[in-house]
Formats: structure tokens, C-alpha cells, sequence
């Protein structure tokens, strides 16, 4: 295997220049599934103008964004060996720029794409569905990997590993899920090991961490298969467990910074919509609690997003809850979004629905919501499990081996 050292190339890299209406990296520039985008008015009937359309490997990832460039990951089958390629596309056209073999793809149930690339400066960071943290450039050269299943003796998931990496500071944050290493930080310039979570050996659980700064200190939040757990980010240690787990031990949704100490998770298989609260006493000791449930958004994979002032969280079993996040008490419903992953502009909520393959666009706040438009996902195949994207100005929708581009500023 290519040493990850190599990611120091000797040729220049194509950095690429971002904006505050890119989209770099899983959930948006913040990882909090906003856009900086104002939608006014409604659509038309059948939705809003298509832009382009393009056919690539298949996947349930979504694309990042940056400038002219749109980067997305997808699954082909090579000469019987199921591939992993991350494609470029121009941002105007969706015309390929060019396409990364990055390696071996998880391969058994659900043989798809996964992970959304992270975009820093000239490198693109993912993390393959066999555990690999692999390094590429955006001009197209896969400069390494790490394959954190051995190094970390992690373990792999049922489904395959599911995660896009946080990048801060120069470290790369994974979950291999082994032995004080459930969380790591790897160095972005040479792969090497900068911090392990020591004292904390719990599985990965499919969740894409978070960065926060709780208390006055910054912190990796994420989901292990039995806690939601706070991290030094400069150390990994570990400050806080609350414990979270559902009948599964699966947590996909990355968590949500709420005012400036509760944190909003979700969890299917009927375990719901949950707030934390994270307290830090006069000796420096931080403590988590859980201050409310909500079941009636048992929220799969599909985010959690503030928006005026309540939490709007979908659920398995189809619609969407609408939710005062000081009590978790239910306001209303919106049963025409069924099951929706969402992104929040500054006006409006964009959900795409995985029961229906609807795409809604929402105006709501506590007291009520219309429906401002709507049209129904009828290309690509398989599950719609792709979450919206919304960057300078384009709506990204992606299904299996799809992505089509619309226009909606």
C-alpha cells in the first residue's frame, strides 16, 4: 500500500480558492447542514430549472463544492473488483475534469459510495468503505492513504464503514473504532498518528464527528456505538460521556450545537430525537446529561436542522416533527416530507424525501408551514439516500448513479 507519507508531493498542487457560499465538505462549510443562500417565492410546477444532469458511479455520498468544482465519490465495477473513483465536474456544466481511482470499495450489502469529500486548500480528504483515509489533489493525483482498520485495530461495521472526515488544525479526525482509538487525528500533511482517544475503545457507529467549543473549549462531538462523547480537540482526551444508544448501536446523525451548551442528536430504529446538555463545574470537570426525548422523529441518518427558532427532525416511520428544543415538545407535523434529509437556506428548508424521492421546498417556523414547491426524484435508482446540497446558487440532487444540477437562487 502507498505510504500516506507521500501526500507531500514534489509538484505543485491546484489549490482551488472557496467562498462563503461553497460547500467543502459533509453538511456544509460548518457541518450543520446550512447554506448561504437566500431562496425567495416558489417554485414552478415540476420544480425549479435543470441545470445539467450527469451519470457516474453509483453512491449515496453528496458532493462538495468549491468555486467552478464539484467533487463527488461513486462505486464502478473494474474487471470484477468493485472501485472507489472521485470524480471533478465542472460546476457550470457537470462535464468530468477528471476522476481519481482511489482504491478498493467496500464491496458486501449496500455497495455504494458513502463518504463526501472535505476540501482544504489544494487536497481532498475521504474515507473509503473499507477504512482507508485516502489523500487526493485537486488536480485529480491520489497522493496516500492510511488504512486505519490496521493501524488502529479497528473494526469494521455491518454495513460498511460510513463516515466523511472533520479537518481542523491540520489533523484529520476518523473513527476506527479500536482499542483507545475509537476517535484519532491523523496529520493531513504525512498521515502520521497525532492524537488517540486513550481510555475509549468503543465501535464506530457511522457518525461524522463534529467541532465545538463547549465551556470555552473546543472539542471533537461525536457518536460511539454505546455514547455520544466530547473530546479535547487538541488531545483527544476525553472529557465527557452521555450515554446513547439505540436497539442497535447505530448513530449515523452528526450532532448539532444548540445555543451554546445542548447538543441535538437522533437515532432510528424508534429511538428518536434527544438534547443534551454539557456542563463544566468549578474544578474544570465537564458532565453530559440528557434533558429530553422526542419520539416521534426517530431520525435514521437524515439531519437535524435548526431553523427559526425550532429543530426539524424526520423520521423513519415518514414525515417530519417539528420540535421546541427547550422542551422537546412536538409543535407540529409535516407529513408531505416523508422521511426528508434537509438543508436550510436563510429562508427556506430544501428536503429530500428517502420514502417518496420528493424534493419539497419548505417555508415554516413554530407556527405553521407551507409548501412553497415540489417535484419527485423519478432518475437514477435504488435508495434516495443522498442528503440535498445547496451552493452558489445550484440545488445538487444524487441518486445511485445520478447527480443532477438545478438552479434556485
Amino acid at each position: 500500500m502507498k505510504k500516506y507519507g507521500c501526500f507531500v508531493s514534489a509538484v505543485a498542487l491546484a489549490a482551488v480558492s472557496s467562498s462563503a457560499a461553497d460547500w467543502t465538505q459533509w453538511r456544509g462549510v460548518d457541518r450543520i447542514g446550512v447554506a448561504a443562500e437566500s431562496i425567495k417565492g416558489e417554485w414552478p410546477e415540476g420544480g425549479p430549472k435543470e441545470l445539467w444532469r450527469v451519470t457516474l458511479g453509483a453512491g449515496y455520498s453528496c458532493p462538495a463544492v468549491v468555486g467552478d468544482r464539484v467533487y463527488i465519490t461513486g462505486n464502478v465495477n473494474v474487471n470484477g473488483e468493485l472501485r472507489g473513483f472521485l470524480y471533478a465536474l465542472d460546476a457550470a456544466t457537470g462535464q468530468e475534469i477528471w476522476s481519481c481511482d482511489y482504491g478498493r470499495e467496500w464491496s458486501a450489502n449496500y455497495p455504494l459510495a458513502r463518504t463526501t469529500p472535505s476540501v482544504q486548500d489544494d487536497r481532498l480528504v475521504i474515507v473509503s468503505g473499507v477504512m482507508e483515509v485516502i489523500c487526493v489533489s485537486t488536480d485529480g493525483k491520489r497522493l496516500g492513504g492510511v488504512d486505519i482498520l490496521s493501524r488502529f485495530q479497528g473494526r469494521n461495521l455491518r454495513w460498511g464503514f460510513a463516515e466523511s472526515p472533520l479537518i481542523y488544525d491540520g489533523k484529520i479526525i476518523c473513527h476506527p473504532g479500536g482499542p483507545d482509538a475509537t476517535v484519532v487525528a491523523l496529520d493531513l500533511k504525512n498521515g502520521e498518528t497525532v492524537w488517540t482517544s486513550k481510555g475509549l475503545s468503543e465501535g464506530a457507529t457511522y457518525c461524522s464527528p463534529m467541532l465545538m467549543t463547549l465551556h470555552g473549549v473546543r472539542q471533537v462531538v461525536t457518536h460511539t456505538d454505546s455514547h455520544l462523547v466530547g473530546l479535547d480537540a487538541d488531545t483527544g482526551a476525553v472529557l465527557w460521556k452521555g450515554a446513547y444508544r439505540n436497539n442497535r448501536g447505530i448513530h449515523p446523525n452528526t450532532p448539532v450545537l444548540v445555543g451554546t451548551d445542548t447538543i441535538a442528536v437522533g437515532a432510528g430504529y424508534g429511538h428518536g430525537t434527544h438534547m443534551f446538555r454539557v456542563s463544566r463545574n468549578a474544578d474544570g470537570v465537564f458532565s453530559a446529561v440528557q434533558i429530553w426525548e422526542n419520539k416521534d422523529a426517530d431520525n435514521h441518518f437524515y439531519g437535524i436542522i435548526e431553523h427559526e427558532g425550532v429543530l426539524f427532525s424526520g423520521g423513519t416511520r415518514g414525515g417530519m416533527a417539528v420540535i421546541d428544543p427547550k422542551t422537546g415538545r412536538t409543535l407540529y407535523r409535516v407529513d408531505e416530507m416523508r422521511s426528508p434529509s434537509l438543508v436550510k437556506t436563510s429562508d427556506r428548508l430544501i428536503g429530500y424525501g428517502e420514502k417518496d424521492g420528493m424534493v419539497c421546498l419548505l417555508e415554516a417556523n413554530a407556527e405553521g408551514y407551507t409548501i412553497r414547491g415540489k417535484f419527485p426524484v423519478t432518475y437514477g435508482e435504488g435508495q434516495h439516500w443522498a442528503h440535498p446540497v445547496v451552493a452558489n446558487g445550484v440545488l445538487y440532487i444524487r441518486r445511485g448513479t445520478v447527480l443532477v444540477a438545478y438552479q434556485v437562487n
